[in-house]
């Protein structure tokens, strides 16, 4: 098998060196994956595959014309309980060698420099591992106390991820792998960061205009836009029949509106239900609005976890994004508190504090 694997390797090396107008990515799978017969996806974002191949015998290629600004993208294998992640891959001129199981590609500068880079914060994040488990094993120590040193570890190993991205990035402002390093920031810092709008102020177009970065710094830019204070905003979504609802039906209707951004396969956002629940049992006769926004989600998967957890409350199937791109949603379970005029009163509402928010505002109405 192994010389069958080098030998496909040697052939698909000599069949893409000979043309090197364009990019050429050679492909293997680590041994611990078995997809044969799946289909890879070359992909700049979620929406937007460029191409698609069976890998046979533990070997897949992809071939591109030439290439005049290299680009950000991803080879996806297809999801299965036993798949890989997705493997980073910048798309420029030469011979790309790309392993399924690990972070990045390698073979021409900047997927060097990609790797390098993934190599540098993964010691870290191994690091990390390695004294979690040196704390879980601490019997002396009290759960509580372990909690806040996990917390204290973690951002200190997050501080110095951000600092080799952005360090990095100072670098490549203008390309692929800049792109690259913004989103790193963007995943490692919270949304009101000095060095997100830093690092903002010194891009390229090219790194602005990604497919993947754009929509996330307009959700920084809407996050900011919906904070408490600040006026709901009207979206249309549909209902589970396929039927025109906005939000405004349910929002600044002269009552109290609990928006609830979730999806049926995310386990916190199903958590979250039996409160709502409560919330809605005790409050919806003293006029409280509750609306499910259903975001990221298959509608069948939808339809069936609402029959599950007994959600009985509306739900607006956020079929274009709008919703979530609107309130800067990056992330669910998103609770939102609405008063009475449209106002937003509070976000990121959690469990008992749902109750203990609505149970505050409800007893001074009486």
């Amino acid at each position: 098998m192994k010389k069958l694997l080098f030998a496909a390797i040697a052939l698909l090396v000599g069949l893409t060196s000979c043309d090197q107008k364009g990019y050429s990515i050679v492909g293997t799978v680590d041994s611990t994956f078995n997809l044969d017969g799946q289909m890879v996806y070359l992909q700049l974002s979620q929406d937007s595959i460029l191409d698609s191949t069976e890998v046979k015998n533990g070997v897949f290629a992809f071939t591109g014309p030439s290439v005049d600004t290299a680009k950000l993208a991803y080879i996806v294998p297809t999801q299965s309980e036993n798949s890989p992640r997705s493997l980073v891959v910048i798309l420029e001129k030469g011979v790309i060698t790309a392993k399924l199981g690990e972070e990045a590609a390698q073979g021409t500068a900047l997927n060097n420099a990609a790797y390098e880079y993934y190599g540098k914060t993964g010691k870290l994040m191994e690091s990390f591992n390695q004294k979690l488990e040196v704390v879980k094993a601490d019997t002396a120590m009290s759960d509580s106390a372990k909690q806040t040193l996990i917390e204290e570890e973690y951002m200190k190993v997050s501080k110095e991820q951000t600092k080799i991205s952005f360090d990095l990035f100072k670098e490549h402002t203008d390309d692929a792998l800049g792109a690259l390093m913004m989103l790193q920031i963007i995943r490692n810092e919270s949304p009101e960061s000095d060095i997100i709008a830093e690092a903002r102020k010194m891009a390229a177009p090219i790194v602005l205009n990604n497919p993947i970065i754009a929509p996330r710094l307009k959700a920084i830019d809407m996050l900011f836009e919906s904070q408490p204070g600040k006026k709901a905003k009207d979206f249309e979504g549909v209902d589970a029949e396929g039927n025109a609802v906005n939000l405004y039906k349910y929002v600044g209707q002269g009552n109290y509106a609990l928006v609830d951004f979730w999806a049926s396969w995310c386990g916190p956002c199903r958590r979250e239900i039996p409160y709502i629940a409560k919330a809605y049992e005790k409050y919806a006769s003293k006029g409280l609005q509750v609306v499910g926004i259903v975001v990221w989600d298959k509608l069948e998967d939808h339809i069936k976890a609402a029959s599950e957890l007994n959600v009985v409350w509306p739900q607006i199937i956020d079929n274009t994004k709008e919703g979530a791109t609107l309130y800067g949603v990056n992330g669910i379970p998103m609770i939102i508190l609405i008063g009475p005029d449209g106002t937003i009163v509070e976000r990121d509402l959690r469990g008992e504090k749902i109750l203990e928010k609505l149970e505050g505002i409800y007893a001074a109405k009486k």
